[in-house]
């Protein structure tokens, strides 16, 4: 049965006809670039083909040939390589094709780099105009002084939600870093897919918040509290450990030893390093601090978790005379002068 005979000549039977005639290996190459879709579409068009008269082939191949004369021209980069790797392998192999590709790297590594380099303030106004998501993404991959700049300069209540998302990341993927990234460098004035990154989000909101000024730090987390507990929570555990009162100055550590029962604190410092318990302990007399050495040595074994809590309420302790002002938990934070 010649072609015609098979009904009108449509774009699917053009289609079909040029994979007969390439041959099933050519074919096979073709078709694994198509959609299941299209497969199909193209199947069922192969698959009722009998007998194309080489007229009718001769003239869809030359119809095919003149239409590829009329591309102006050939587009490549690298969102091409990743939809043709996308479409040719299944994810690892893609994957494990892009790490390879240096040009890519590099090319993600500019964008964020560029980013990296502007302003906070700059930086800031323009992430006020997109998803609290996407900020998150951003601000996930600068460094914590940066991101707390930033994140200080959005609306409370952006803030609140932003951070929350940032908290709440676990892992992302660079490919969605780069594409954002490059949304916003488009957005800025003009200046002149390799495997899921684990991520502590928690850790990172935490650091943020850190080296915030306490003014604009508690609002989040008192907003954090309320909307996200668990959340705030996480990252109150991460903001300031049993570890870090090594940081505070000696005047409000002794506020902290006089507002915390002994026996938290022995049950404390019996997990704690060398170092943290000689620093606190020459905040004590020495007639104290001698009871306090007696004191953890009687304890004898100790459960870790029961230290791990001891260590939380002396944190809570410290928090609660931070809220009072009476203790300073952030001295290399952002500060503010009172003329």
């Amino acid at each position: 049965m010649a072609a015609q005979a098979q009904g009108p000549m449509t774009g699917p039977r053009k289609a079909a006809i040029f994979l007969a005639a390439l041959g099933e290996e050519a074919a096979s190459l073709v078709l694994r670039h198509l959609s299941e879709r299209e497969v199909e579409a193209l199947s069922g068009e192969l698959a009722g083909l009998d007998r194309v008269e080489a007229e009718v082939a001769h003239g869809v191949l030359l119809e095919i040939a003149e239409a590829a004369e009329k591309i102006p021209s050939v587009t490549g980069g690298a969102e091409y390589v990743r939809q043709i790797l996308r479409r040719t392998f299944n994810e690892e192999d893609c994957k494990r094709f892009l790490d390879r590709i240096p040009s890519l790297t590099r090319q993600q590594s500019a964008s964020l780099d560029g980013l990296r380099s502007t302003d906070p303030h700059l930086l800031s106004t323009v992430l006020q105009e997109e998803h609290p998501q996407a900020i998150a993404l951003i601000l996930a991959q600068l460094d914590s002084t940066q991101a707390s700049a930033i994140l200080g300069k959005l609306p409370q209540e952006a803030a609140s939600d932003v951070l929350s998302r940032l908290a709440q990341l676990k892992q992302f993927s660079p490919e969605s870093a780069q594409a954002v990234s490059e949304v916003l460098q488009s957005k800025l004035p003009s200046r002149g897919d390799r495997p899921r990154q684990n991520y502590s989000g928690l850790k990172s909101a935490a650091d943020v918040l850190n080296r915030m000024n306490a003014n604009h730090a508690a609002p989040l987390l008192e907003a954090l509290d309320r909307e996200h507990p668990t959340v705030a929570i996480g990252i109150r555990n991460l903001m300031f450990t049993f570890e870090d009162l090594i940081s505070v100055p000696e005047v409000s550590l002794r506020e902290w030893l006089t507002a915390i029962e002994k026996k938290t604190l022995a049950l404390a410092l019996k997990g704690a390093s060398e170092e943290v318990r000689n620093y606190i302990m020459k905040g004590m007399s020495s007639r104290a601090a001698q009871m306090l050495r007696e004191d953890i040595e009687a304890l004898g074994p100790v459960r870790g978790k029961e230290i791990a809590k001891a260590q939380e309420e002396a944190i809570a302790v410290a928090r609660q005379l931070e809220s009072e002002g009476k203790l300073v938990l952030r001295p290399d934070g952002e500060d503010e002068y009172v003329v």
